[in-house]
């Protein structure tokens, strides 16, 4: 996802995080099954939802409109990974006059992709204080160098996208996964995919102070936050 930079735009690079990253792997050594969910206040609310695997942020930037963390395996990096979760805030991007369809698509859309190019409604539903939560799928069979240059693996790439959008501000909780390319009939990340990983990051939720459902109560896993202002 695209970060916008911005004359006062704050910026953390992985080696600004490793405390953070550290704190992450103690958590992992001394508790080894216990998921780790991070709760990140975003705009007015809160996002939840499970870190995978050995996943260690690797960078952060905000400015007056936008929020962005990524989270990459351990030993990788933001110029060389083959997988990624990605926390976006856009202020004020609930009030973009399009509909969630459009959003999908657009947000879908990649301008380097040189084979096909793909965006997959998977579920849309509305939430209690105006919220509504979209979740598709989007990607490239392959993309061109510049946009992959540091890849490992190949060029290909598919993205599935948690969109919560109020009447305000937009959220968005990405994984993306690289690899090589493919063809349209052999995208990498099928519906039984999609469920495992959905398993896996859930219950991603977006909630406000008044939220009362299930998934926004405190969890007893670590709580991680980082505040956008």
């Amino acid at each position: 996802m695209t970060f916008v930079t911005h004359a006062h735009a704050q910026i953390l690079d992985q080696a600004q995080l490793e405390p953070e990253a550290k704190m992450l792997r103690d958590i992992r050594v001394k508790e080894p099954d216990r998921s780790l969910s991070l709760s990140v206040p975003l705009y007015g609310g809160i996002l939840k939802f499970n870190l995978i695997d050995d996943f260690e942020p690797a960078f952060q930037a905000q400015n007056a409109r936008q929020f962005i963390k990524e989270y990459v395996p351990a030993g990788e990096t933001v110029k060389n990974w083959t997988r990624m979760l990605t926390v976006l805030a856009i202020r004020n991007g609930g009030q973009i006059p399009r509909s969630n369809q459009e959003m999908v698509e657009t947000f879908g859309a990649s301008r380097q992709c040189t084979g096909h190019a793909f965006s997959r409604l998977i579920s849309e539903e509305s939430r209690d204080h105006g919220l509504s939560l979209t979740i598709f799928t989007s990607g490239c069979g392959e993309n061109t160098g510049a946009a992959y240059q540091d890849a490992i693996g190949g060029t290909g790439e598919q993205n599935l996208i948690f969109m919560f959008r109020d009447p305000a501000h937009l959220q968005m909780l990405q994984y993306a996964e690289r690899g090589k390319s493919f063809a349209e009939s052999d995208e990498p990340l099928g519906s039984e995919e999609i469920e495992v990983l959905r398993t896996r990051l859930g219950p991603v939720a977006f909630c406000v102070p008044a939220d009362s459902a299930v998934e926004c109560q405190t969890s007893r896993a670590a709580e991680i936050l980082r505040k956008a202002q």
